[in-house]
């Protein structure tokens, strides 16, 4: 088994970090990219509202990648998502 470069390590978890932190505006920017996904997307949108379901795919995200919210003290929530599917800020995440 080879040894873990440290430099190498280092750079992997500050990629890891900064990825987990917007990982929610990806998956939002990943339904846009997504023909069929952004058609069930507003499909759902038309009948239970924007916020209702955005709202639930964030709690979905949090419980499925094993993320904490990263709360307001912080001063770490995202003012201006990529993704044209979140109206607002949102909050973006940390590991565990």
């Amino acid at each position: 088994m080879k040894a873990v470069n440290k430099e190498v390590e280092t750079f992997a978890q500050d990629v890891i970090e900064k990825f987990t932190k917007e990982i929610t505006d990806r998956i939002f920017l990943y339904i846009e990219e997504n023909e069929s996904l952004l058609k069930e997307y507003e499909d759902l949108v038309s009948k239970k509202g924007c916020h209702s379901v955005n709202s639930q795919i964030g709690r979905v995200i949090k419980v499925k990648y094993n993320v904490n919210n990263i709360d307001k003290d912080d001063n770490i929530i995202v003012e201006s998502p990529k993704s044209s599917l979140i109206q607002t800020k949102y909050t973006g995440h940390t590991l565990k």
